[in-house]
């Protein structure tokens, strides 16, 4: 067995290079989670959302990732209109978890809907969308001062 003998001059490079290393790596990692369209402020915002289910008993939390189509995924927080669009209901007396402007709801809080339940979701935001249409074709059509 060969022996080696390390300076500290040797000892100090090997340490300053797996540093450099570690955190070119650090560095990368981050990136590549910026790049798959996720910034500081929404990585923290996720931690947080997280934490908060957490805390509240929800074991299995899957956020929703913005960067796919909502069918592709099978995750278990959403918003209340979110999980509608998933043809599921929040089941009554459940109450939200909030986060900034947002309610969240788990899961296991909700129900599948009824048939009646999403013919009635679906013409409220048919009366949504066309409200919205209107009061937009009403201001583009007032002429500028």
């Amino acid at each position: 067995m060969a022996k080696i003998e390390v300076t500290p001059e040797t000892l100090a490079a090997m340490i300053q290079s797996a540093v450099n290393a570690a955190l070119a790596s650090n560095k990368a990692d981050r990136m590549d989670t910026f790049k798959a369209g996720k910034g500081e402020a929404q990585v923290r915002a996720d931690v947080a959302i997280s934490k908060a289910f957490v805390k509240k008993g929800y074991k299995d939390v899957v956020l929703f990732d913005r960067t796919k189509p909502l069918a592709s995924q099978e995750p278990t927080v959403l918003t209340y209109n979110k999980w509608m669009e998933l043809g599921r209901k929040v089941k009554e007396g459940e109450h939200a978890v909030k986060y900034k402007q947002f309610r969240l709801f788990h899961k296991s809080q909700t129900r599948i809907a009824t048939v009646e339940e999403r013919k009635e979701n679906f013409a409220k935001m048919q009366e949504a969308i066309n409200k919205y249409n209107e009061a937009k074709a009403a201001k583009n059509s007032q002429p500028s001062a």
